[in-house]
């Protein structure tokens, strides 16, 4: 309901990962997609993304990788597969085959086929695992084997592995020396600084068709961010509810004394810095 109060063609964050317009991409976050390119120029290498929950390491990801090329099927793995053949039917759902009704060579078949067909039209082949530290080590070395090039001529996969810091640790394990030898890039995201901040709601108020002035005081970007930590995650809930509440009170603007209250009486968050 805040939207109309405020002057807003939509909401003024996405329901989902942000997309195309949507997605801010300040002098940081410019470096890592062009560090995503140059990690990106074999048909098999990986790349290790950590941080925090919330910072927005999925969403970045997505546009990195939608910007190195229009040639590109991504397949992400949002879930733990039971065994190494669970994992290859994920993949090969994820990039739009039907592999109940066949057998597992023929799966494997099939797999391999479709990455000799994404390599002969110069296409890219990207699996993106999402909180890569979940899997099993045992699972990360299936996954290792099926995405990377191999004596049959199969280009393999790009992986992206995302995850918390312990995935550092978590690849160490020695029967993982194929994979760690595949990573070309290792990014560490963390949460945004109050500048970068502060040019993230600006953003996100030009694509929503908002004027910032008249939506937020001049207090309000830095108790936010306070507030929030810097994490996206956190400050995009916070900032929704806080303008809802400001459009019943037909407050003109959103002002750091009802983000503080808001952030205290409804989220149970006191001050990150």
């Amino acid at each position: 309901m805040y939207q109309a109060h405020f002057g807003l063609k939509k909401s003024l964050f996405d329901g989902g990962i942000a997309q195309e317009e949507g997605v801010f991409l300040g002098p940081r976050q410019q470096l890592i997609a062009a560090n995503f390119k140059v990690a990106l120029t074999t048909f098999d290498s990986a790349i290790v993304m950590i941080g925090p929950a919330g910072v927005g390491k999925t969403t970045l990801t997505a546009a990195a990788l939608r910007a190195t090329t229009t040639r590109l099927a991504l397949g992400w793995l949002t879930t733990t597969p039971a065994n190494a053949h669970e994992l290859l039917e994920l993949l090969l759902a994820e990039f739009g085959f039907n592999p109940h009704r066949v057998g597992r060579v023929e799966r494997l078949q099939m797999w391999r086929q479709f990455l000799n067909e994404m390599a002969a039209t110069n296409s890219r082949a990207v699996v993106i695992a999402e909180c890569a530290e979940e899997l099993p080590q045992e699972m990360l070395r299936a996954l290792d084997a099926l995405t990377a090039s191999d004596a049959t001529g199969s280009p393999g996969a790009n992986l992206v592995l995302l995850g918390h810091a312990v995935l550092d640790e978590h690849l160490k394990a020695p029967f993982l020396d194929s994979l760690r030898q595949r990573v070309r890039l290792r990014q560490r995201l963390d949460p945004f600084a109050l500048d970068e901040f502060g040019e993230y709601l600006k953003h996100r108020v030009r694509v929503t068709g908002g004027d910032y002035d008249r939506m937020f005081a001049p207090d309000a970007a830095a108790a936010l961010h306070e507030l929030s930590g810097g994490v996206l995650r956190v400050a995009n809930n916070l900032c929704e509810t806080a303008l809802t509440i400001a459009a019943t009170r037909r407050e003109p603007r959103l002002n750091a004394l009802l983000l503080q209250r808001v952030a205290t009486n409804l989220f149970g968050l006191e001050s990150q810095a």
